[in-house]
């Protein structure tokens, strides 16, 4: 039916049709390959397969270059259609050091290049003198803690970072003793053991007052094994004897019984006490956490050839959550357990990211990275000795001090750039103010990153 006098008659209308029906038919199909990672190759008369690529980082002001060719735009950036392959980027800004990556395009896929941090390029301060080393930075950034040492003695040190004032803390130490820091999770009060196991020597510092200190000893009379802080807000101490485990106050000076020690090894995790301890019936070694007295079974290692001294010597390194890292000193073995499986590590040192689950483990010779499930990952293999790290932002990257160079390692994407060109013999870094403090030759610095 048509209207009187209409002009869009019914030969218009499926002469229209017609043309949407073949305009849908022509551009559908090149915008579903388009979107779907293919374009079209004019000189081949073919669609070809392409991927993509996505760039953030930090500073937002740096540049990108892909293979040479500078990116045009600001980060983010993402880049569609380009053909399978293998690339390079580089990512530079004034005043930093130049990040780069050499990966491979997958066709149909987007590879992304996101959570990186540039590391600004600075000169060192210099802050003290000295023959110096075991650098420790409480958890609050405020203070840090090192040992400075001659032939006749060494002393601990705290430097307040905020005012710059140091102060020493402890002094006239045999210099044969390594001295050995640990912080209070909250409040700046520092533990400083003067001896081997079993210790007595251990002096407590309020770093804010550390003419207040006192002396351990003063208040437990028998030989300590452990000690751990505990995560409270008033500074307290887990404390293992021979017997028994105590809980000290550090203001009141006093400590209260809690539970009889009849472990191999425990650790504190967020109040919940680990234990590693024999099975009566197998002789095999249970791992178990205890909250309010309700013990969870986490994992058991086997006896193996059923060498009890060999097994009596597991201990804990770490603790967190279900993820349990333990070193044998007889049998000099290292087990990273998560509750599922029992993975074997080289030994050596760890450090837990305080950002998220990553673990770091690392020998002289290799690095590895444990994201809190599956297996640990290696990162980094090299004939070139590595002494220790530091985790420098919540991207996890590293500062790794190797024997005679400091460099930057982003783990994700396995990219470095040295950092400081010399042999540097203690580090730490402070990674909410962006700020690295070390030791060489000639003494203290601090390198702003």
């Amino acid at each position: 039916m048509e209207y009187p006098g209409t002009r869009f008659t019914r030969p218009w209308r499926r002469l229209l049709l017609f043309l949407v029906i073949l305009a849908f038919c022509g551009i559908t199909p090149p915008v579903v390959l388009s979107a779907t990672g293919f374009v079209y190759d004019w000189h081949l008369g073919i669609f070809k397969s392409t991927g993509a690529l996505s760039i953030d980082a930090l500073p937002s002001n740096a540049t990108a270059e892909l293979n040479g060719t500078k990116i045009t735009g600001r980060l983010p950036l993402r880049l569609n259609h380009l053909a399978p392959g293998t690339y390079t980027v580089n990512l530079s800004a004034p005043g930093f050091y130049t990040w780069k990556k050499t990966f491979d395009i997958k066709s149909k896929k987007t590879t992304y290049l996101k959570d990186i941090q540039l590391i600004a390029l600075a000169k060192s301060d210099f802050i003290t003198a000295g023959s110096l080393a075991g650098l420790s930075l409480s958890p609050s950034g405020r203070y840090l803690a090192y040992a400075s040492s001659t032939a006749a003695s060494q002393a601990a040190w705290l430097l307040d970072t905020q005012t710059g004032e140091n102060k020493m803390a402890l002094e006239k130490i045999d210099p044969a003793v390594p001295l050995s820091f640990a912080w209070s999770p909250k409040g700046d009060y520092l533990a400083v053991t003067l001896d081997s196991l079993p210790k007595n020597k251990i002096a407590i510092i309020p770093a804010f007052a550390p003419e207040r200190r006192f002396d351990l000893a003063n208040f437990i009379a028998n030989p300590i094994i452990k000690t751990m802080w505990a995560d409270t807000s008033d500074p307290e101490l887990y404390i293992g004897l021979p017997q028994q485990l105590l809980l000290f106050s550090v203001l009141n000076k006093e400590s209260r019984a809690m539970e009889p020690n009849q472990y191999l090894d425990w650790f504190v995790d967020k109040g919940r006490l680990a234990t590693l301890n024999f099975v009566s019936s197998t002789k095999d070694i249970a791992i178990t956490k205890d909250a309010l007295g309700f013990a969870s079974a986490l994992q058991t290692l086997p006896n193996g050839e059923g060498d009890m001294a060999a097994s009596s010597s597991w201990r804990f390194q770490m603790v967190s959550g279900d993820t349990v890292l333990m070193q044998n000193y007889i049998e000099h073995r290292r087990l990273l357990a998560d509750g599922k499986k029992i993975n074997s590590l080289p030994e050596g040192n760890f450090k837990l990211s305080p950002f998220n689950t990553w673990l770091f483990i690392w020998s002289p010779w290799e690095l590895w990275g444990f994201a809190g499930s599956g297996d640990p990952f290696l990162l980094n293999r090299s004939g070139e000795k590595l002494n220790t790290l530091a985790i420098l932002d919540e991207f996890n990257t590293l500062a790794l001090v190797w024997n005679n160079r400091v460099s930057a390692f982003f783990p994700v994407y396995g990219a470095s750039a040295t950092i400081i060109n010399h042999r540097v013999t203690a580090l730490t870094a402070d990674a909410n103010q962006r700020l690295i403090y070390f030791t060489d030759e000639k003494g203290l610095w601090k390198l702003a990153y």
